[in-house]
């Protein structure tokens, strides 16, 4: 189940919450052109910042830096490919990179 805003009512509620939410698209119109996927992947995964994990219990914490170390320096076209948890809660550090400005 999503949340959802669908008026400003909604997006006033919702905004100050723990959780994700969605914003109708008759709310609010992106018009916005983004770059690609794989430039803000890349972007994100070489900033120290940014929070990497592999989400799977049975590796150890060697195998979970081995995999993090791995997903940084592989190829951008592998990298978008693996089961990643990429995380960055400083976006400040990159936005201009990352809207194409």
């Amino acid at each position: 189940m999503y949340l959802n805003a669908r008026t400003a009512d909604d997006f006033r509620q919702l905004w100050n919450g723990e959780l994700n939410f969605l914003i109708d698209p008759e709310l609010f119109k992106f018009e916005l052109p983004l770059v690609p996927v794989e430039e803000v992947v890349d972007i994100l995964r070489r900033d120290s910042e940014a929070r990497i994990q592999f989400l799977d219990d049975s590796l150890s914490d060697a195998e979970q830096h081995d995999r993090v170390e791995k997903f940084k320096a592989a190829p951008i076209e592998e990298a978008v490919e693996m089961p990643v948890s990429l995380a960055h809660f400083h976006l400040h550090r990159t936005y201009a990179i990352t809207i194409g400005i």
